[in-house]
């Protein structure tokens, strides 16, 4: 079965807080990374040299804000990127790092819906990101909608994973069975997001 199906069968209704109140939260860095110079393909403008690999260079250095801050701009201007054969990756890319800042570095309110979103944006850019399902099902579980985690997880598990993050599927099944039933149960809404078995193009 395709996990774009299983996904919008199970994807529960999170509950949304103020959008303002959402705050980064890092290591006091002054640091910021600038312009980098590789050749990633045709974009308008240097879309990705001063924009993309800077953000995720922010990123690797814990520059969270700074790394939002470029994560935005590429994704509010992915027609930039139209020309460019490697377009679903990058954007992949970036909703999947925005939604890690918003996961793992950020608090307020709406964290989790915005994590979320990211997580099944970066899927439905490239459905062969499972590390994006694996976040996915984390925001799931921390919210207490365990059999939608489980779901993923499961689903994942049956996949030719790369070693390190089938050890991360299967450790974090561990983590939500051993973490019990949810109180209640989810009523589903519509998502677009599954992972399939074909491998990447």
């Amino acid at each position: 079965m395709h996990f774009v199906l299983l996904l919008a069968l199970l994807t529960p209704q999170l509950p949304l807080g103020n959008e303002e109140t959402i705050r980064i939260i890092q290591p006091v860095i002054n640091a910021r990374s600038g312009s980098t110079n590789i050749d990633g393909g045709p974009v308008v403008g240097d879309m990705l040299n001063a924009h993309l690999f800077p953000g995720i260079n922010n990123f690797k250095m814990g520059s969270y804000s700074y790394a939002l801050e470029e994560f935005n701009y590429v994704i509010a201007r992915s027609q930039y990127l139209t020309e460019n054969p490697r377009k679903a990756e990058y954007l992949s890319t970036a909703h999947f790092l925005r939604g890690s800042i918003y996961l793992y570095h950020a608090d307020g309110g709406r964290r989790f819906q915005l994590a979320k979103s990211d997580f099944e944006a970066s899927i439905e850019w490239n459905p062969n990101n499972f590390a994006a399902y694996l976040e996915l099902s984390r925001v799931y579980s921390q919210l207490g909608f365990k059999d939608q985690a489980l779901s993923i997880l499961q689903s994942l598990k049956g996949l030719d994973l790369d070693e390190s993050l089938s050890k991360d599927v299967s450790s974090e099944i561990e983590k939500v069975k051993a973490s019990g039933s949810p109180p209640d149960s989810a009523t589903p809404t519509k998502s677009n997001s599954r992972p399939s078995s074909k491998s990447a193009p």
